[in-house]
């Protein structure tokens, strides 16, 4: 065997390899032999066909097969024993391999290996930014304590439609359509109020609704396959009027929508709202966070990608892709790239790692949360338990939870190295942030969406993904009987992505 390196650039590097006869025909023979012991040979007993017969069919596939094994060892070899942190993979160069079984038996193949440039994570480079902080405001709290009152309030059917009431109905076209009288307009709601059940309302629908989602949700399709093109005339018949009272705010409402007694008083529940509201609110700060800590990063460090090689790789695993198209967005594809190398680099620097158990307290942790706050946790343990290994067959399902936790560690070192200045704004406010939108009466330009580039996370994994099962829908439907519990989720790290186009 002969094997030959040069260097082309940086970091780039050409392998030779040439593999001769000696160095695999003992490997083939010994190939022959365990297919001549195996294979079944019409006339020969298992074992017994010449072995003249089994190199005619099968000498070329086993060198083949052991070709490819001796150049795969070999390249690992060379990238093992010079220390190479590979970009892509090792790429054939066509025009400098030969492989022709039929007429030789000495092979030559050349692979152009690209290595990374080491570079240093030098946060000091990157100019501080603004990290957001989204709180709530009076009106999203006031909402937030109104519709704790609906979930506690009284539910009653009056005799006629007034204001706050939820109608169905009946019409030929459906067994059945649902609206709160709050979804009509003012033609509508004359329409409709003072109605008893059984009466019958013959309308144009396209004509009673506030909006279109509700006048679409009411005809059971979506608001993009609406067709308000000509009248919709229907017979709507009442068949049921329901009203919601909302629960007092007192003593007996404290104990039903806080049993665990943390809460007695509105301005304990006021501040309990805000920080629900704000936890929601939190993963859309820290996605922009990650956002411009990434660009920050990226447009400060000396993080090479070698553009040639990149472009010969992309195009070699992307087969539907051509140069044109991939020139229109390569810039994606090298961020992306350089954005892995960076990402790489945090997770070895500070040792991030995510293990089994962190995939699993985790996905406990949000069934605890969605389903059983109001149980005693050892009580409901054992079927914690199960459910957590149900949702975790699913693949998807655990890669999700695993880029989850991984983004989030890297989230919390570039929180905790790179300088920010903290800044309290509402939702309202940090949307006109994210859109570019003015406020009223300073001159605004057209509203145009600032891209937020995406990071290298994957799929956020949130509690939406820990799937609602039938037992679930049953623990949902139970009378919980004891305290509410939270478990902790903690997470140590090390993952490799696989970079995209943006």
């Amino acid at each position: 065997m002969n094997i030959q390196n040069e260097n082309k650039g940086e970091q780039i590097k050409i392998l030779s390899i040439e593999i001769l006869p000696e160095d695999y025909q003992e490997k083939v023979e010994d190939g022959l032999k365990k297919v001549r012991r195996s294979v079944s040979v019409p006339g020969f007993r298992i074992g017994k066909a010449p072995m003249q017969l089994i190199k005619r069919n099968y000498e070329k596939s086993i060198i083949a097969d052991t070709v490819e094994r001796i150049v795969s060892d070999e390249i690992q070899k060379f990238i093992s024993d010079n220390k190479l942190q590979v970009l892509g993979e090792p790429l054939p160069v066509n025009d400098q391999t030969s492989f022709d079984l039929e007429h030789s038996d000495k092979f030559h193949f050349t692979f152009e290996i690209a290595s990374q440039k080491p570079f240093d994570l030098d946060y000091g480079k990157v100019p501080s930014f603004t990290r957001y902080q989204i709180v709530a405001d009076d009106n999203e709290i006031d909402n937030y304590i109104s519709e704790l009152q609906k979930r506690y309030g009284k539910y009653s059917s009056p005799e006629a439609i007034g204001e706050n009431d939820f109608v169905t109905v009946s019409y030929p076209e459906a067994q059945s359509g649902n609206f709160h009288f709050e979804e009509l307009n003012s033609e509508g709601q004359k329409l409709f109020k003072g109605k008893k059940a059984n009466d019958v309302v013959k309308v144009d629908v396209n004509t009673i609704f506030t909006n279109d989602n509700s006048l679409a949700a009411f005809l059971h399709t979506t608001a993009a396959l609406l067709d308000k093109s000509a009248p919709k005339e229907l017979e709507l018949t009442i068949t049921y009027i329901g009203h919601l009272e909302p629960a007092e705010i007192n003593d007996d409402f404290f104990k039903k929508a806080f049993p665990d007694g943390s809460i007695k008083t509105v301005e304990d529940m006021r501040k309990d709202a805000a920080l629900h509201i704000e936890q929601n609110y939190a993963p859309n700060a820290q996605n922009k966070f990650m956002n411009d800590a990434i660009d920050g990063l990226l447009n400060h460090l000396d993080i090479q990608i070698p553009e040639e090689f990149m472009k010969k790789y992309i195009l070699t695993i992307q087969k539907d892709m051509t140069a044109e198209s991939l020139n229109e967005k390569y810039a994606d594809y090298e961020k992306s790239f350089r954005w892995q190398l960076l990402e790489n680099k945090l997770a070895t620097e500070n040792d991030i790692k995510i293990s089994e158990d962190d995939i699993k307290q985790y996905v406990r942790t949000s069934l605890v949360n969605m389903y059983f706050q109001n149980f005693d946790a050892e009580s409901v343990s054992d079927r914690i338990d199960a459910l957590v290994e149900d949702t975790l067959r699913n693949k998807e399902t655990r890669k999700n939870i695993y880029d989850r936790l991984f983004d989030d560690e890297i989230g919390k070192v570039l929180l905790n190295k790179m300088k920010t200045t903290v800044k309290k704004v509402t939702m309202k406010e940090f949307t006109e942030i994210i859109y570019n939108i003015k406020p009223e009466g300073e001159a605004a330009p057209k509203a145009k969406k600032t891209a937020a580039k995406k990071t290298s996370t994957k799929k956020a994994a949130t509690e939406g993904e820990v799937k609602e099962t039938k037992e679930t829908k049953e623990v949902k439907e139970e009378k919980p009987k004891a305290k509410k519990t939270t478990a902790k989720t903690t997470a140590s790290k090390t993952k490799k992505a696989t970079p995209k186009a943006e």
